[in-house]
């Protein structure tokens, strides 16, 4: 014919479609076989449209959409055939790509958490390029997302273990910490997951973690994700000790029942009942709660820790407390005043006290310990 011959071509991802012409594919290759790799010729009012499923394996990406004024001769479907193959390829190599990529980013992840100094300080200098840089404070998440003792069944164990679908997962978790400024360290391990996030307020990691869960329970119906949130770590070279507080504070989230997600900053005493054999809990529960009023006494030759003691042998009386110490009351009053300050607890609060009193027992115990060696 000399008429001229228009055709308009176009590759759309798999559920990625969002317009007219997506929903118009979408339509078309409802009545095609995604898994056949032959061209689907269907004639749609005066036009002629060709479809070709994209796969890679067993997975369907897209599909390749030609739409012309005439029926599509020989030429023109060995044309769409290698028009598909160039888009397959490329497809296969970019998923290949992301592959790559994101289990580095795991590998990254778990040698950051429990791997060896040797493997922390590689770690480190691997994550430079990653964004933001891990020089800002950080916080370690660790989450359970099933019972182990219950074996998922259906399409729930079928997602993990599905190396596509823990893909998939994993990419859409990074993809939502990227956009919230929240870097892209979060791996996946059995029934593990845990990520590095650079903020240091916990209601804004509480905020993440709500939605880490809700992107979970999209893709596995019907789990029960449980969260423990690590203290702040300054330096990327401790975030294995971020690990252990994250790991502390979802065995008590775990025994306690008490909600899904558990601090260990707000843990307080409770840590010293769910560390793990070899952990530090013990000495940074001192530390976190005596440390400033320690370096205090030991930079101003103060007497705070003398008072907190006094204080809570008077049983919570500043007066006895004062005739205790041969003070007047009201240097008692401003020692507990700087004690407050100092730890940002409340001596007012029972819960604060107990926490205050227990950190001064375990830590007399310390020091009769470490004179003893």
């Amino acid at each position: 014919s000399n008429q001229p011959r228009h055709c308009h071509a176009k590759a759309t991802q798999q559920g990625k479609g969002g317009d007219s012409f997506g929903a118009e594919v979408e339509t078309l290759a409802g009545r095609a076989d995604s898994k056949l790799a032959d061209l689907h010729v269907q004639k749609v009012d005066d036009r002629w449209v060709v479809l070709q499923s994209i796969s890679a394996g067993d997975d369907q990406l897209g599909w390749l959409y030609v739409a012309m004024g005439y029926e599509p001769d020989m030429t023109v479907q060995l044309a769409i055939g290698e028009s598909f193959l160039h888009i397959a390829l490329c497809q296969v190599m970019q998923r290949t790509a992301d592959y790559v990529r994101s289990s580095e980013r795991e590998e990254i992840l778990w040698d950051l958490i429990e791997g060896s100094p040797a493997s922390r300080l590689m770690a480190v200098d691997r994550s430079k390029w990653l964004r933001p840089q891990l020089s800002q404070p950080q916080r370690v998440l660790r989450g359970r997302l099933w019972d182990p003792a219950v074996e998922l069944a259906g399409a729930e164990g079928e997602v993990l273990r599905s190396g596509r679908m823990r893909h998939r997962l994993l990419g859409r978790l990074r993809e939502f910490l990227i956009a919230e400024g929240a870097g892209e360290l979060v791996a996946l391990r059995g029934n593990e997951l845990a990520a590095i996030v650079p903020f240091a307020l916990l209601p804004k990691v509480r905020r993440i973690v709500d939605d880490i869960a809700a992107i979970v329970c999209d893709f596995i119906p019907d789990v029960e994700p449980v969260w423990g949130v690590s203290g702040v770590c300054e330096r990327p070279l401790s975030l294995d000790r971020a690990s252990r507080e994250a790991s502390t504070a979802l065995r008590a989230a775990e025994k306690l029942k008490a909600g899904t997600v558990a601090s260990y900053d707000e843990l307080g005493v409770v840590r010293l009942f769910v560390a793990s054999p070899g952990d530090d809990s013990i000495r940074e529960f001192v530390r976190q709660m005596l440390g400033d009023i320690i370096e205090y006494d030991e930079r101003k030759d103060g007497r705070l820790l003398e008072t907190l003691r006094s204080y809570f042998e008077a049983d919570c009386s500043q007066q006895d407390a004062a005739d205790k110490l041969f003070v007047h009351h009201k240097t008692v009053r401003y020692r507990l005043t700087r004690i407050e300050e100092l730890s940002g607890l409340d001596l007012s609060k029972h819960e604060d006290r107990i926490n205050l009193d227990l950190a001064l027992k375990v830590h007399s115990v310390m020091d009769v310990l470490a004179a003893d060696l």
